[in-house]
């Protein structure tokens, strides 16, 4: 807030630190792009109940080193905290 003492709320403002979720590299290695697309079509394969259900698109499978898709289970705990988020009444008014 910015402005003079009387002119602020009452309002208190909170900060929410979050992680994402957990990764597809970090929890099937670093060579786990080789395990999951045919190297002649780059079609992929979910060898894993954890992998992705769908992967997304990307325009070099390079691309997802730089930014890799999170797991089944990275994508659960992020929307059981949404919920849990939502429960308590929490509204989100802006995300970096």
């Amino acid at each position: 807030h910015q402005g003079s003492p009387e002119t602020m709320s009452d309002d208190s403002q909170k900060l929410f630190i979050v992680r994402h979720g957990e990764r597809v590299d970090s929890t099937f290695g670093v060579n786990w792009i080789d395990q999951v697309f045919e190297k002649s079509t780059g079609t992929y394969r979910r060898t894993n109940l954890n992998l992705p259900k769908k992967m997304v698109k990307r325009k070099d499978l390079k691309d997802f080193f730089f930014d890799p898709p999170i797991t089944e289970l990275g994508s659960y705990h992020c929307r059981i905290l949404g919920e849990e988020l939502a429960a308590q009444g929490i509204e989100i008014s802006h995300v970096y």
